[in-house]
């Protein structure tokens, strides 16, 4: 690849629409059969690949706010009836323990996970570092799994639906299942029926309640004449005098119950008060079972069909393992997140990337280090060393949360950081470098914002950038106002990114940054990724290929200025569009992952490029032509551009 580094001379490439390559292309063949010999262009027999692009920058923006250190995702997931599970259950919040998933430790700069907080009695209990030793056996563990698939993914709020699971503290693993009450069907103790007693005589009966019985009802009924009085009395007869419970209202009909019965001997007196006589008489004794052994943990009421078991046949060990592992580095949006990163960022290999860190609240940046060994993301040796990789790692592992969202003072950062104002902590060169006297005018530049919420503070005004032209380059706008890039608000994350990315950022340099169709632009400019953590906006458009795809002729954005709501996600995906990256919804640690490695991958895309060069005359003369055949070796397709030479 030819660098070009001529930076007091302007060029705008003239870019044909593809309806007019193929005749172009007709064109130039017509041409190249006129020429001499020594001027033709030699086609090679295979595809265009591109062996060293240049490393593009790419600045990774970390949500360090507040919220980062909730353990729910979303804020209020749906409540769950009878009883309130929702937080530790992973169909409604996306943060809670999922036995389903091995659970690994973040990774490091060498790519290899961490090494501690693996164990169930020296976890990580600190919401965002990977610090702070607790043993969980102190305490019993809950967490509670959809006992189907599809109760997973109607993420159902009947607590019926679930298996509960618990980690006890002597290390047994139980699982139990709701059936308090309709699902309880009492249990029989003593039904008899014909009971008879003259004026002033008694009737026993005895019943044994077991440990796991709650709600023990006795009851009288149904039979004619007298006036029956019933007495209940715990390991002895009850007297009128003494008894733990006494209905002598007038009727056949009495009740008692004990809600949480002393397993053991009750005893039954039923007395023939007066001068009555009563015959006929019903007298039944039920219970509700509460728990079996091993479910008698503290908030056992309700669950039952107790069994010794794992949710996945684990044994009992590997789930602690994967229980702690989970407590220590997945269990809040800071810890999940961080994980996600470290897993997508480790697979950046080799000399091909440099890698920036920021986060919203600008603690712990880590700009390009372009002096050091040109600012690549990989450590060195020698007498060039550097630790860029161990650097960016260890600053991503040692981010909290704290503080509001300031989202578009973020981006605004990062897109001045581009720009042409390159002084003090940015380094003399900028992130062009290597050198001042060899800062690279194809370099590209991306800004990968991540979130778990809506933008409230640092508010910046570029004016309704989207519903304004861009400036002219080559004669051309950079940005013709035109749907679904344009809206009629200001002061918007959108706003912000279409500022940086129509704007020429570098005016010193060569417009000679490489093009493409997802994103035209060939001038310094930054594009803007966005990625949200659990939460979407209104629209039924989630991806930035949707709302190109139906808007192209008109698009109405919702007003996220207006109240901090979901339009304030779809203002981050409206950032996407301008910034013409992309943009995706997260809504587990895992799509956190597989989103930031989507976007790593459409940059990879983007950087494998090529092309040839040759021109239509070996003098310059009026009609002399360079012609370029540029090939998307990640994508498949090419495209053949003529330029008038003088």
């Amino acid at each position: 690849m030819t660098l070009h580094t001529d930076t007091n001379r302007k060029r705008a490439p003239r870019r044909g629409s593809r309806n007019r390559l193929y005749a172009m292309g007709l064109g130039f063949m017509a041409t190249l059969a006129g020429l001499p010999g020594h001027a033709a262009l030699v086609i090679p027999p295979t595809p265009l690949q591109s062996a060293s692009p240049v490393p593009p920058n790419i600045m990774f923006i970390l949500d360090d706010s507040g919220s980062m250190e909730y353990t729910t995702m979303p804020d209020d997931p749906p409540q769950t009836s009878p009883i309130r599970i929702e937080s530790r259950t992973y169909s409604l919040n996306t943060l809670s323990y999922n036995p389903n998933i091995d659970y690994l430790p973040w990774k490091n700069a060498s790519g290899a996970t961490l090494t501690g907080g693996t164990s169930y009695a020296a976890a990580y209990d600190d919401l965002s570092l990977a610090s702070t030793s607790i043993n969980l056996a102190g305490s019993v563990q809950t967490f509670y799994v959809p006992k189907t698939k599809a109760i997973e993914l109607a993420a159902s709020t009947q607590v019926a639906d679930y298996y509960r699971y618990q980690i006890l503290t002597d290390g047994t693993i139980y699982r139990s299942e709701y059936l308090d009450g309709t699902a309880a069907a009492p249990i029989s103790l003593l039904s008899l029926t014909g009971l008879t007693a003259t004026s002033g005589n008694w009737i026993y009966q005895t019943v044994t309640v077991p440990a796991q019985a709650k709600d023990l009802t006795i009851t009288t009924a149904d039979g004619s004449g007298g006036d029956p009085d019933l007495y209940v009395r715990f390991g002895a007869n009850p007297t009128t005098n003494d008894n733990d419970c006494e209905r002598e209202q007038n009727g056949r009909a009495h009740t008692c119950t004990f809600a949480a019965p002393t397993a053991g001997v009750y005893y039954i007196g039923i007395r023939a008060d007066g001068n009555n006589t009563f015959t006929g008489l019903s007298l039944n004794v039920t219970y509700i079972d509460n728990t079996t052994v091993g479910c008698t943990t503290g908030s056992g009421a309700g669950w039952r069909n107790c069994t010794q078991v794992t949710p996945t046949g684990r044994s009992e060990a590997n789930e602690k393992i994967n229980y702690a592992t989970w407590y220590s580095y997945h269990r809040t949006r800071m810890k999940a997140a961080k994980a996600g990163a470290s897993e997508a960022f480790s697979s950046l290999t080799g000399s091909k990337y440099r890698v920036g860190y920021t986060t919203i609240w600008n603690r712990s940046t880590k700009y390009i280090p372009v002096a050091t060994h040109n600012g690549l993301f990989e450590d060195v040796t020698g007498t060039a060393a550097s630790t860029n990789r161990t650097d960016w790692f260890t600053r991503l592992h040692a981010a909290e949360g704290s503080g509001r969202t300031p989202l578009q003072t973020a981006l605004n950062r990062i897109g001045q950081y581009f720009s042409d104002n390159q002084t003090g902590a940015k380094g003399a060169t900028g992130p062009y470098g290597p050198s001042t006297t060899n800062a690279l005018a194809c370099r590209q530049n991306y800004a990968l914002l991540t979130t778990d919420g809506y933008w409230n503070d640092g508010l910046v005004d570029v004016g309704n950038s989207d519903g304004t032209a861009g400036p002219s380059i080559g004669g051309s706008p950079t940005y013709t106002v035109s749907a679904p890039y344009q809206d009629s608000k200001t002061q918007t994350l959108a706003d912000v990114a279409m500022e940086y990315w129509k704007k020429d950022l570098m005016p010193s340099m060569s417009n000679i940054v490489p093009a493409s169709t997802a994103n035209p632009a060939f001038w310094q400019h930054m594009v803007t990724f966005g990625i949200s953590i659990g939460l979407k906006g209104t629209l039924t458009q989630t991806s930035v290929a949707e709302v190109l795809r139906d808007g192209a002729t008109s698009f109405t954005w919702p007003d996220p200025t207006d109240a901090e709501d979901e339009h304030r996600i779809d203002d981050l995906l409206h950032a996407a569009v301008n910034g013409h990256g992309t943009f995706a919804v997260a809504n587990n640690p895992q799509q956190f992952s597989q989103a930031l490695q989507s976007a790593l991958s459409e940059i990879i895309s983007r950087e494998n490029s090529g092309s040839n060069v040759t021109v239509s005359s070996t003098g310059l003369q009026s009609d002399t032509r360079a012609f370029v055949a540029k090939y998307k070796s990640g994508e498949w397709y090419g495209e053949v551009e003529a330029y008038p030479v003088t």
